[in-house]
């Protein structure tokens, strides 16, 4: 069963494509996709570092490729072999990831900030932190 979107889900229509405005909104995805990209980039500087001829280094980084993108096939074999089933289980994960992400981020912020809290007020009062 493929999924596909609704009436009411279709994706928005960017309002220009202009040249410039397509640019930008290039530039916002590759800025997004930083948080991947910079591990990449340190792995590729580590193997260079370590003074590896050709082949084992490309064998080095096509290792690492497969490793980030093992998840990635795990959850396409398992919604090819699963289907729907697959699909419901992870809207269920999502939804309550949903409910209990903000306030484990919004109580978990709080206890981090009273720590840090105490942590400066020990450290104006006696001269050093809680954990020197």
């Amino acid at each position: 069963m493929p999924l596909t979107l609704q009436k009411s889900e279709q994706a928005r229509q960017p309002q220009s494509l202009h040249p410039f405005h397509t640019f930008l909104l290039g530039a916002v995805v590759m800025v997004n996709e930083l948080t991947t990209a910079l591990p990449y980039f340190v792995a590729i500087g580590q193997i260079t570092s370590a003074g590896l001829s050709g082949l084992p280094a490309v064998g080095i980084l096509a290792l690492y490729n497969l490793i980030f993108a093992l998840p990635l096939f795990a959850f396409l074999g398992l919604f090819m072999v699963y289907g729907p089933r697959f699909a419901a289980q992870t809207e269920r994960i999502s939804a309550a990831i949903a409910v209990w992400a903000p306030r484990i981020i919004k109580y978990g912020a709080l206890l981090v900030g009273a720590f840090l809290t105490l942590d400066a007020a020990f450290f104006f009062l006696r001269g050093d932190a809680l954990f020197t």
